[in-house]
């Protein structure tokens, strides 16, 4: 009798795991397809201003987490998200110009939003907030990092402020 209980045990019946497996590839294959619209929506968002690009790039890696393995590895290894990586991580600010290109741009969305909602006084009341606490942020609260521009004169300053103090030095010396 415990033979014939251990044989059971061992047999499955493979026609119930076949449609879970099934199932499972088409929900990988489902969160690939929809990684990918997020992808491209984020890279369309690095160039065009008024569409954002973080908000679909952690949509993207949440989704290239739940489809394949090489997918997530694919995304990982792209540009435009070791880029979006190395900011978080790094904990780095925007520059002033980032900063107002996403403002001018979130200003252009909330004001035809604003225009649209006319006939909703309450939903006008909500956008105006919701700008408002973006401007708060942006101007306020994320870091402003300087640009490689900014940083190159500001050296450039520096040395020429301690080339005319050691001037001025030199010349007090020989009056004296």
């Amino acid at each position: 009798m415990s033979d014939n209980s251990a044989q059971e045990a061992t047999d499955i019946d493979v026609s119930k795991l076949t449609p879970l497996s099934r199932r499972s590839r088409l929900t990988r294959v489902i969160w690939g397809i929809v990684g990918f619209i997020a992808f491209l929506l984020g890279a369309a968002g690095a160039v065009l201003p008024l569409l954002p690009t973080t908000p679909f790039i952690i949509l993207a890696a949440f989704c290239f987490a739940r489809s394949t393995g090489r997918l997530e590895a694919w995304f990982q290894d792209t540009k435009l998200n070791r880029m979006m990586q190395e900011n978080y991580l790094n904990n780095r600010g925007l520059t002033w110009r980032k900063k107002l290109e996403i403002l001018a741009s979130i200003t252009i969305l909330m004001g035809i939003g604003f225009y649209v909602a006319r006939p909703f006084p309450t939903l006008q009341v909500i956008i105006g907030i919701v700008w408002f606490l973006h401007l708060v942020f942006f101007g306020l609260i994320k870091k402003t990092v300087p640009t490689p521009e900014d940083i190159e004169r500001k050296k450039q300053r520096k040395a020429f402020k301690q080339a005319a103090k050691a001037k001025r030095a030199s010349n007090h010396r020989i009056f004296k």
